[in-house]
């Protein structure tokens, strides 16, 4: 309904590009994409790779030390270190989950989700594309790298 509104009202139309923050505030409260944006900007992550940090948070879904799912795996992951402090560890987590986006989000979602979640890729892959669809952005399917 949101998404079908925002159309209408000229946020999202066929001649225009999707305003990523705005599609972002679809499926995120606004003070996490403020502080998620702060870490996009800062990394210079294009639009579809904003999208893209948008759309990890949404899926991994974290507790407050592992919002975007950084150092999930790991005990006493460098990423973790704000367990007690909302804002700092959303903006740690982010820069992080940015540095690793723009450095690796090279091939696509699939072979994306086999470095970012390798032990859960298909799962991760299936929730982040649901979302990344909100931005207009079709992946190309399960694609492996060449």
């Amino acid at each position: 309904m949101i998404f079908e509104l925002m159309t209408m009202i000229g946020v999202m139309t066929n001649s225009m590009k999707y305003d990523i923050d705005t599609v972002a505030l679809t499926f995120l409260p606004e003070h996490e994409v403020k502080i998620m944006s702060r870490a996009a900007t800062e990394y210079k992550l294009n639009d579809k790779q904003r999208a893209l940090l948008y759309c990890i948070r949404k899926a991994e879904n974290g507790r407050t030390g592992r919002e975007l799912g950084v150092g999930s795996d790991q005990k006493n992951h460098p990423a973790c270190r704000y367990p007690n402090s909302p804002v700092r560890s959303l903006l740690l987590q982010s820069k992080w989950a940015s540095g690793t986006i723009k450095k690796r989000y090279i091939c696509g979602t699939w072979v994306f989700a086999l470095t970012w979640c390798p032990l859960n890729a298909e799962v991760w892959y299936n929730n982040v594309t649901f979302y990344l669809r909100r931005f207009g952005y079709a992946d190309s399917g399960k694609q492996m790298a060449k």
